[in-house]
């Protein structure tokens, strides 16, 4: 049996999970010649349930059986581990190491063949895989798109976080939803968001309370109720939000609650309104929820902006710019 070795990919959950998914798609589609090895989620594995698919035959991501999903080493895969795998992968025959994007500058003169981005679906890697090569990846963004969608629930199933941050966040939004019959999900983001793409997608508070009327709008039947998820204090209470009910949940660092949480309670809503951020995609894809994109500040919401499926978000003018 053949392995794809993945040893190593910045950011911070959110891009840490979207990557996994797609290596876990690849094992489903592959189980039976492939397996495949993350070196760098080990961090975030507890905070997922981590449950097998019976009928697609895959182990859970923590198994040691054939056809596993797996996560080796130390929390973080160590830089002789890294260079010593991609060297092995450039000289052995069969095998094939790829440097995808930036080399961090902790890991200078990597070998093997480089690229700006790896389609793991692509007519290259269809020919590595038929020919059972064993493949070292390091780096992003490495994607699988069209395999992914044909494991969705297998991949839901798997990265469905675990019953102390769902249960919880089942718990906070059965409170809102005890006085609404609609659920809005909003992700503010404020800290990083003032910088990241040169602030393009950050917006002040009072324009999130704008959009949110503005999706009150759309479903004028529903008595409509706001859960606010944000890395931001935000004064929800005193914001005239009259139409809806505001309820506020906050991850780390601002409150003493998890930022699984935060991703639990988005996910368990009826729609997620956000600005472009893997975060809440992919609360929106494990909860397989639409998604509400908000991108400019003269926007006016409608329903041309509401996106079915991590499909839609990433074709997406500018929520792709956060998952591709």
């Amino acid at each position: 049996m053949s392995a794809v070795i993945y040893t190593h990919g910045g950011g911070r959950m959110g891009n840490q999970l979207l990557t996994g998914i797609h290596l876990y798609a690849l094992q489903c589609e592959y189980r039976h010649r492939y397996m495949v090895f993350n070196w760098t989620i080990k961090t975030y594995l507890p905070y997922f349930e981590q449950r097998g698919d019976e009928d697609q035959n895959t182990s859970p991501a923590h198994s040691t059986a054939p056809g596993t999903w797996q996560c080796k080493g130390r929390e973080f895969a160590s830089r002789q581990k890294i260079r010593l795998a991609h060297l092995v992968a450039h000289l052995v025959p069969y095998w094939q190491s790829i440097v995808v994007g930036n080399i961090p500058n902790r890991l200078p003169r990597l070998g093997g063949l480089h690229v700006d981005f790896l389609d793991l679906d692509s007519v290259e890697s269809k020919k590595w895989l038929a020919e059972g090569r064993s493949l070292v990846i390091g780096g992003w963004p490495v994607r699988c798109w069209s395999i992914l969608a044909n494991h969705e629930d297998a991949v839901r199933r798997q990265f469905k976080p675990a019953p102390q941050y769902w249960n919880l966040a089942r718990k906070n939004v059965g409170q809102l939803r005890s006085v609404c019959d609609l659920v809005i999900g909003v992700l503010v983001r404020h800290t990083d968001y003032a910088t990241w793409a040169g602030g393009r997608y950050f917006f002040e508070f009072e324009r999130y309370v704008i959009w949110m009327k503005q999706v009150a709008l759309l479903f004028t039947k529903n008595k409509v109720g706001f859960l606010i998820s944000s890395d931001d204090k935000l004064d929800v209470l005193s914001c005239g939000l009259d139409c809806v009910v505001p309820s506020l949940g906050l991850g780390e660092p601002m409150e003493p609650k998890h930022y699984l949480v935060s991703f639990s309670e988005l996910a368990q809503c009826d729609y997620i309104l956000s600005p472009p951020s893997t975060f809440s995609a992919l609360a929106a894809f494990i909860g397989n929820i639409p998604f509400i994109a908000t991108y400019e500040k003269a926007q006016r919401i409608t329903e041309s902006d509401v996106l079915w499926g991590l499909q839609e978000i990433r074709a997406h003018q500018h929520v792709a710019v956060a998952v591709n």
